[in-house]
């Protein structure tokens, strides 16, 4: 077989099984595999969920009180929207956001924030308080700190309400798998195989036509 026989067997080798295997990886296995994922973690982001935008018939609340007598409900909350007024802390290795209520409680929360709302103080068509907005949460219930963080909890010094916190994120601050990271790893996986095998079908076949051409 000549030089310019074997370049263009391999071409076509690596045209006809290489590249369809990469496309294979990346656009048919890779998202299977993703949506697998995703569906072992049985995440509830539906409307109505816990983190999705408030909607009618939740109960709107402003105290520790009434979220206490309500398992899901809406915050309304008037907050400064000063740079570093609402410093939140670690509690767990978590993350929490400071909010403190109209009745003076200050708690834990982590929210959906693009499921967030604001309500500003307007006086005709002129905005009148820059300071301050009135934030809708999302969705939100009140839950037991984990035994892991209670006595963190208990110890900070940042809250005055210290049995839960404010969760108005639910599934949707759940870290999803990366797409990105799969499809890479699926497209070179098989690429390699199919690299592989396509090294080894060309040396059968140049075998077989070398054996051929030598029978000739």
């Amino acid at each position: 077989m000549s030089i310019k026989s074997k370049y263009l067997l391999t071409f076509l080798v690596v045209l006809v099984i290489i590249v369809p295997a990469c496309l294979l990886g990346r656009d048919v296995i890779a998202p299977a595999v993703y949506q697998s994922k995703v569906d072992r973690l049985n995440l509830d982001t539906s409307p109505g969920s816990i983190g999705s935008p408030a909607e009618e018939g939740i109960p709107v609340v402003s105290t520790l009180a009434e979220m206490e007598a309500n398992p899901r409900f809406v915050l309304r909350n008037l907050e400064s929207e000063l740079w570093g007024a609402n410093p939140g802390g670690t509690i767990g290795g978590v993350y929490y956001f400071k909010v403190t209520l109209e009745d003076g409680t200050v708690l834990a929360a982590r929210y959906n924030t693009e499921a967030m709302d604001r309500a500003y103080s307007y006086e005709g068509a002129v905005r009148t308080d820059y300071d301050h907005v009135t934030k809708i949460y999302p969705i939100g219930t009140l839950r037991p700190w984990p035994q892991a963080a209670q006595g963190e909890a208990e110890g900070a010094d940042w809250l005055t309400y210290r049995a839960g916190w404010l969760d108005a994120e639910g599934d949707f601050g759940v870290e999803l798998p990366d797409l990105q990271a799969i499809r890479r790893g699926w497209t070179v996986g098989l690429g390699i195989g199919a690299l592989v095998f396509s090294i080894a079908l060309c040396m059968v076949v140049e075998a077989k036509l070398e054996r051929k051409a030598g029978r000739s």
